[in-house]
């Protein structure tokens, strides 16, 4: 048996903790549990509050990915086989789940749909704080789930202060401080499109872009990490693209065009996308923002620069330069796609 709360907003601080990492079948989570008692006997009384398990959904390989097992510690202590790290202050929407481990994707799914229900975006990432688990008994099991926010809102108002100056800025993100983790996903999405037509209307089109690309979901850093790496080797392009093909999990299709990078978006939805019978349907299912997927007609087309800056994460730290991203196709203006135009720099384009 288990039981669902109702889910709740938190600020999570900062903590110290000594990290450990295992790569884990996805589903796996007996292993992952064996681990988390494994290493909580080794921590001992080192430990100073509840394990936080941090799920890195963006690091897939094949079925695997990577769980990072943390423990709050007072002081940094070293210890064979740990790292001792801050997780950083973060905000989410978490619920209690009480119950057998087998059954917590009846609380995922309640907590998802409460995001849903509000418009709020999550992170590449999530967070399980395991206050109390007893493989013996799992009716004494507490598990708060954490599904981490991604503060677009909070984001877009920041950074159109700062491009725009703080008058501008202010008067272009006007009602943001009406907004919160409850507010309904009509409530939000009727601020965000207003907000972004104001931005329009004062911006010119390098402001827009660095605005609305700052308010992208985050890139896995490892994976950037990994394609600097290979960047670095000959500083080629064309072997980074290459080194993409063996790992199609979070790339698109990219190909080369002379001095630019042509990326396409594959359907968020493939299976919705290829038994769609109309051409809304197909854009929907096509569209990987839960804000406005079912409202796609109403979405000013600045809006896009929001999905650009995906790709401005990864090849501007792929690259080590600043690069412009110029949208080619988009969904809100009734293409079948997303498309993106990475302009490569001629010292990089080789």
């Amino acid at each position: 048996m288990s039981s669902v709360q109702e889910p709740v907003h938190a600020v999570n601080n900062e903590t110290l903790v000594m990290s450990s990492t295992m790569r884990v079948k996805a589903g796996d989570r007996e292993a992952v549990a064996a681990k988390l008692v494994e290493l909580k006997g080794r921590v001992g009384k080192k430990l100073q509050a509840a394990p936080i398990l941090i799920y890195h959904f963006g690091t897939v390989f094949g079925d695997m990915y990577d769980v990072e097992l943390c423990f709050p510690i007072r002081r940094r202590l070293d210890m064979d086989g740990f790292e001792v790290k801050r997780i950083p202050r973060e905000e989410s929407l978490s619920i209690i789940h009480a119950g057998s481990i087998e059954t917590i994707r009846e609380s995922y799914k309640v907590l998802l749909d409460h995001m849903k229900k509000h418009g709020l975006r999550g992170s590449e990432y999530g967070r399980e704080v395991w206050h109390n688990y007893d493989p013996d008994d799992p009716s004494k099991n507490r598990i708060e789930i954490q599904a981490l926010i991604h503060n677009w809102q909070g984001i877009f108002a920041y950074k159109a202060k700062e491009v725009l100056g703080v008058h501008e800025g202010s008067r272009v993100t006007e009602g943001f401080e009406a907004l919160s983790p409850e507010s309904s996903s009509a409530a939000r999405y009727e601020w965000t499109t207003a907000a972004v037509r104001k931005l329009d209307a004062v911006a010119t089109e390098d402001q827009k872009y660095e605005v609305l690309s700052c308010c992208a979901d985050k890139f896995p850093t490892q994976r950037i990490e990994y394609l600097r790496s290979v960047y670095l080797k000959n500083k080629s392009v064309d072997e980074v693209l290459e080194a993409m093909q063996t790992d199609r999990h979070w790339y698109a299709l990219p190909r080369r065009e002379g001095n630019h990078i042509i990326e396409t978006k594959q359907p968020c939805d493939p299976e919705g996308h290829r038994n769609a019978t109309t051409d809304a349907e197909r854009r929907k299912c096509a569209c990987f923002c839960s804000l406005i997927r079912e409202r796609l007609e109403g979405v000013p087309p600045s809006y896009c620069y929001c999905g650009s800056g995906w790709y401005r994460q990864l090849w501007e730290q792929v690259l080590g330069v600043p690069l412009k991203i110029e949208i080619r196709k988009s969904l809100v203006k009734g293409d079948d796609v997303c498309q993106f135009a990475i302009h490569l720099p001629a010292g990089v384009a080789t």
